[in-house]
């Protein structure tokens, strides 16, 4: 029995500059056909280079991926004792920056093509403002249980 990895297909050309909704998000101006595999959970495509995503999916995954960073962020500044102002405003820069490049560098998704989606997202606010709400909530709350004067 071979094992083969994931099949290849061409991206499909747009037409008049426009996409449909279901358009595919790949990695910008590479026209070279890219790995496809529709059986791979999102959690698993992340792992995986140059990938054609479709936009809804990229901007679940993103949110997603943002709430994870929140959550283990917050919980390592909460443990470890950080406090004040500074410490959210570096946590907010460091998602922003670590998880939008993270798309658009490692997995090669172009901005343009995100236009696309039913909801009309983007890779620089998708997820960020409820991320930053989780984040305060774990930083808080484990700072709270680790460090409370007894």
């Amino acid at each position: 029995m071979s094992t083969a990895g994931p099949t290849r297909r061409a991206k499909p050309a747009k037409a008049g500059g426009g996409g449909k909704a279901g358009a595919v998000v790949g990695a910008g101006a590479v026209a070279a056909a890219k790995p496809v595999s529709p059986v791979l959970p999102v959690w698993r495509r992340l792992l995986l280079r140059n990938l054609e995503w479709k936009p809804d999916e990229v901007l679940t995954a993103l949110h997603w991926v943002r709430q994870a960073y929140g959550v283990g962020v917050g919980l390592l500044f909460g443990l470890v004792g950080v406090t004040g102002g500074v410490a959210a405003i570096v946590y907010i820069l460091s998602c922003f920056a670590l998880t939008t490049g993270y798309f658009r560098v490692y997995l090669g998704v172009d901005e343009e093509d995100l236009a696309d989606a039913p909801d009309g997202g983007s890779l620089q606010t998708e997820g960020l403002f409820s991320s930053v709400a989780l984040f305060v909530l774990t930083w808080t709350l484990s700072y709270s249980l680790v460090h409370a004067a007894a």
